[in-house]
């Protein structure tokens, strides 16, 4: 799971950016194997959302020094102080799973461990 987050304010009437850092071939790869490649996301953050909200995700592939934007929703919000869960929202991306898996599924092959769940 993505522990950091990054949010970027856009211009009224604009998509904020949420950003999910991925420091090793490893975390992104669990990330992709369990959300990413059914089409969403959980991300950390205290940062306030409403249902429905349209973000834009960008993943931030540090272990490459490349970063991929994708269009979402957010369909879930979790609140701080819920024990033993982190706040943060989930968000759904817009594109098609297939399309995700295509265009994220060759950069975690090959990447996931041993004991990935």
């Amino acid at each position: 799971m993505p522990v950091r987050e990054e949010i970027q304010f856009a211009s009224p009437g604009e998509p904020r950016t949420v950003a999910a850092r991925f420091d090793s071939p490893g975390e992104f790869s669990r990330e992709y194997a369990s959300n990413l490649s059914q089409g969403g996301i959980f991300i950390e953050t205290r940062e306030s959302f409403e249902l429905r909200e349209l973000v834009v995700v960008e993943l931030v592939l540090a272990f490459r020094d490349e970063r991929l934007r994708l269009d979402g929703e957010v369909v879930s919000v979790r609140p701080a102080g819920i024990a033993g869960a982190p706040a943060g929202v989930a968000v759904q991306l817009l594109a098609p799973a297939s399309e995700i898996r295509e265009r994220l599924g060759p950069l975690a092959s090959g990447d996931l461990p041993d004991d990935l769940p």
